[in-house]
């Protein structure tokens, strides 16, 4: 139990790697079919720039637009028959240690809101490259009812890539399936993992127990 309580006391410190807080850049429009982009340099930016790419398909309706607003945060938008893709681009920062010497675990997308009452599945990912090799991992996006949060992908799901020198790394959306969708999110970063709920109770349960017990014996 002492061992227990000791291991959650002493996990290490998260050592966040932001590679953008999508906090510049100009508003980016595509106004009927086909493919627009921008190059934003900022030192708040992972190497000091972003390459952003914006596609509108011609799915043969009415409405083609697609926007992605900067500010608070990064909003994609569309018109309500459009599907959007595109990209946020950064290689220009030479390589980089995402684990931080092994203590970051995970990639995490803080997700402000949405506009869909139910999870978009599989339209947001994660492509990561070290020299010759890249992995990608999906991101589900929570439905609107759910509470807004950080959406942890795991580093064991870029297999066969290198995180402790990483050149490359792209963040990708295709709302294919998703007509209409609008997603905001505010950051993009590497860092620790963070004990599910369960377990910080389950912990802290096995603490107070121990705590009760020594206390019934000091008292006998």
């Amino acid at each position: 139990l002492v061992a227990l309580t000791t291991l959650t006391i002493c996990m290490p410190a998260a050592s966040d790697i932001y590679v953008d807080t999508y906090t510049v850049g100009g508003t980016l429009v595509q106004v009927g079919s086909g493919t627009t982009g921008q190059t934003t340099n900022d030192v708040s930016i992972l190497g000091g720039s972003r390459d952003t790419t914006l596609t509108v398909p011609n799915l043969g309706g009415a409405e083609l637009f697609g926007l992605i607003g900067f500010g608070s945060g990064v909003q994609l938008a569309q018109g309500n028959n459009d599907q959007i893709n595109g990209s946020f681009v950064y290689d220009n920062f030479g390589t980089i240690d995402f684990t931080e010497a092994g203590l970051n675990t995970n990639f995490v997308l803080s997700v402000v809101s949405t506009n869909r009452v139910v999870s978009i599945d599989n339209a947001f990912w994660i492509t990561v490259r070290s020299g010759g090799s890249s992995s990608t991992a999906t991101v589900d996006i929570p439905a609107s009812g759910d509470t807004p949060g950080d959406v942890h992908v795991n580093f064991s799901e870029f297999a066969g890539v290198d995180l402790t020198a990483v050149d490359s790394i792209e963040l990708g959306f295709d709302f294919f399936g998703n007509p209409g969708a609008e997603v905001t999110f505010q950051s993009l970063f590497a860092a620790n993992s963070i004990p599910e709920p369960a377990v910080v109770k389950l912990l802290a349960g096995f603490a107070i127990l121990a705590i009760t017990r020594r206390r019934r014996r000091s008292q006998h």
